[in-house]
């Protein structure tokens, strides 16, 4: 007899039929698991073995169906057996290490920070003032610095190569975000030593206090220059309230007027009335959508009138508005 649990009339086994239980959902999930899972970095600490049900293999689509329909019996199987696949959770900075889009909104009500660890810039020592920076305007943080690859000799150079290409494909979009409006003015930089943080899992004492003196640093910044009682009274944030406000109109700008001649045409009236007759709106839903549309419409013929002056308003670089998976 396989060892499983039931969850919603579904039991859950790995490929040995061994029992497997459901993570607690996010609220009631531990912090210290979290933080354990985000630990796994490859060689230093092992990655987390968990296991999900793979719905594309036929095997789990016909043990749904037969925990619905209650059958007793599936190929010596207790019924309704789901198989899990093992997969493997690692550190998130895989694939970003600054994933600070995941906590904004268009309009924020509040900022969210964010803390970039980075080698010293050659013109701006960590000795000379070069330990922490925090644009205080709209002018600084727009240019990055990138050091000159180290290929005088064929194979360093290569193994740089290859390493720069594996960074690129992980940080690409945080460094498309660094010298961004709306980002750069919020994310504070602290320079590092060469022993010092990274892979340096044995630093001595004096080396451990200087970070944490920086992260102060870095934190006193951001009161001085976001909060109310801070000696600039609130100014990074009153300036970040106006960036994205901007940021935001020049998008819908931009929007309203590349979507009006469509809108125009007719075409996606018709649509809503196809997604009416085909039950998925209801007639309500339809009527609805047509009146958003209508209005979409409306908010166009007017910013084409007023010669769509708002996008060029936006700080550089300018935004784009796309439809992506929610993560």
């Amino acid at each position: 007899m396989i060892g499983v649990i039931q969850t919603n009339r579904k039991h859950v086994a790995n490929a040995a039929g061994k029992r497997l239980r459901r993570l607690p959902r996010n609220q009631y999930l531990p912090v210290v698991v979290a933080v354990r899972m985000s630990l796994s970095f490859p060689i230093l600490l092992s990655a987390v073995s968990l296991y999900s049900v793979d719905w594309s293999l036929k095997a789990n689509s016909k043990a749904k169906e037969q925990a619905s329909s209650g059958s007793t019996t599936v190929a010596g199987r207790a019924p309704g057996v789901l198989t899990a696949t093992r997969v493997w959770f690692s550190d998130g900075g895989i694939g970003s290490n600054m994933p600070l889009h995941f906590f904004d909104a268009p309009l924020p009500g509040h900022p969210t920070f964010a803390v970039n660890l980075k080698e010293p810039h050659p013109d701006h020592p960590i000795d000379e003032g070069g330990r922490i920076y925090l644009p205080d305007s709209n002018i600084g943080g727009r240019i990055r610095y990138w050091p000159e690859p180290q290929d005088a000799k064929p194979m360093s150079g290569l193994v740089g190569f290859l390493l720069a290409i594996i960074n690129t494909m992980q940080n690409w979009r945080d460094e498309i975000q660094f010298p961004y409006p709306g980002y750069r003015d919020r994310i504070v930089q602290i320079s590092q030593r060469k022993d010092e943080g990274g892979l340096n899992l044995n630093m001595p004492e004096q080396n451990i206090r200087a970070l944490s003196e920086a992260g102060e640093m870095a934190a006193e910044a951001l009161i001085t220059r976001f909060h109310p009682s801070g000696a600039q009274a609130g100014e990074g944030w009153a300036n970040h309230e106006e960036v994205r406000l901007t940021t935001f109109m020049g998008l819908l700008e931009r929007m309203g007027v590349s979507l009006n001649a469509r809108l125009h045409s007719g075409t996606w009236s018709s649509v809503t009335q196809r997604v009416v007759t085909g039950r998925r709106y209801t007639i309500s839903d339809g009527k609805a959508a047509t009146d958003y549309l209508a209005r979409l419409q409306d908010m166009g013929d007017t910013m084409i009138a007023n010669g769509s002056k708002l996008q060029g308003k936006a700080l550089k670089p300018h935004a784009d508005l796309r439809i992506s998976p929610k993560i």
